[in-house]
């Protein structure tokens, strides 16, 4: 499904698509790899931060604040 106002297949993923193609488990395990896993709580845990970085590759030609949206 593209989106049709821009045409871009980036406009038609989700986080939910994100989410169902790099599974928890898939992000924790690149994660405990890569030995990058906090030390501390944070408000924004490492796999929010693995989705959010993946959101801003697909959109690489918007700002955070609207990656964020």
């Amino acid at each position: 499904m593209v989106d049709q106002e821009s045409g871009s297949l980036a406009d038609a993923v989700s986080i939910g698509l994100l989410a169902r193609v790099f599974p928890a488990s898939v992000v924790d395990e690149a994660v405990d790899r890569a030995g990058v896993r906090e030390r501390l709580n944070r408000q924004l845990p490492v796999q929010m931060m693995v989705y959010f970085l993946l959101a801003c590759w697909l959109w690489s030609d918007r700002g955070y604040a609207r990656v964020l949206r």
